[in-house]
């Protein structure tokens, strides 16, 4: 490997670093019991209309009101 393409593989190796470092870590029971919230909100409205929510909006929504 040269000089040059060590100096880019190493910064492809930072830029990946940072990245991982950035993201917002949840505990899995956490994430377990947001889950569970969604899917039983899932059930009081139409399919079509939580499939879309969840799709706009994401999980955010629902893992805010916890219990």
């Amino acid at each position: 490997m040269s000089g040059s393409s060590n100096v880019a593989a190493m910064k492809k190796v930072v830029q990946q670093l940072r990245l991982e470092a950035s993201v917002s870590r949840v505990k899995v029971s956490q994430a377990a019991a947001d889950l569970k919230h969604v899917f039983i909100s899932l059930t009081c409205v139409t399919y079509v209309d939580s499939f879309s929510d969840l799709i706009c909006c994401g999980f955010g929504e629902y893992g805010s009101e916890r219990e």
